[in-house]
């Protein structure tokens, strides 16, 4: 199947600051690496900035298992940006514009850190860590974004000839 190019380019995506830490487990720590690994606690945070229009900038941060009280196993940080801009031929609003960098930008930026959080994490000891799935509607309703509904455009109405 032949697919609709999205009028939401992206220019670049940019590593900022990767930091993986191995926190040594002790025997009695592991039963199960999966189930210590999906326990961790995962938090994102971002930003969209258009500073420098026509190219719009989202900032992803990514923390897994950072705290005070590290689970052993992996402790990773990982902060990018993703450098997009838009087919204007196609797209014009800015409520366009939001709904496309929100809902498609932001988790493009989080599956290039999941990518290199897989990628560097293969070559660790226990093995290549797997960023669980993301429900990107509960992230943007936890980061406090409204986006408003969209209303079919209603069509001009006809006139008839008397």
């Amino acid at each position: 199947m032949l697919v609709k190019k999205s009028p939401l380019i992206l220019k670049n995506f940019l590593l900022l600051r990767q930091t993986i830490e191995f926190i040594p487990p002790t025997s009695k720590d592991i039963v199960n690496v999966q189930e210590l690994t999906d326990s961790y606690p995962v938090d994102i945070d971002f930003v969209i900035q258009d500073v420098q229009k026509p190219l719009y900038q989202i900032f992803v941060k990514i923390e897994v298992n950072i705290s005070n009280h590290k689970l052993p196993g992996y402790s990773i940080f990982s902060e990018g940006a993703g450098v997009f801009e838009f087919d204007e031929s196609v797209v014009s609003t800015d409520k366009e514009k939001g709904n496309f960098l929100y809902f498609s930008g932001v988790p493009i930026c989080i599956n290039s850190l999941r990518s290199i959080i897989s990628n560097v994490t293969s070559h660790a000891p226990f093995g290549k860590y797997t960023l669980p799935s993301i429900d990107v509607n509960e992230l943007l309703k936890d980061k406090g974004v409204i986006i408003p509904k969209q209303t079919p455009k209603s069509k001009p109405e006809s006139k008839s000839k008397p």
